[in-house]
């Protein structure tokens, strides 16, 4: 999910499992401007055409190791 931040191009994701990582990731990414649009229930399309520098929450960041992921983007 994270790499979806670096091409301004819509990404598909299938087969998306709905776990807490997942969805704490989501808001990650959803927090510095990127829209997740839920396809079906296991699939989304994700668009960071309009990404911003924005400050992760460091509550949700704690939840999972991969907010780190985030950053370089």
């Amino acid at each position: 999910m994270a790499a979806c931040l670096l091409t301004d191009e819509p990404v598909t994701l299938l087969n998306v499992p709905n776990i807490r990582d997942v969805l704490d990731m989501r808001r990650l990414i959803e927090s510095v401007g990127a829209q997740v649009e839920e396809l079906a229930p296991t699939a989304w399309r994700i668009t960071t055409r309009t990404l911003r520098p924005a400050d992760l929450d460091p509550d949700l960041c704690r939840h999972i190791r991969a907010s780190i992921l985030i950053a370089g983007p």
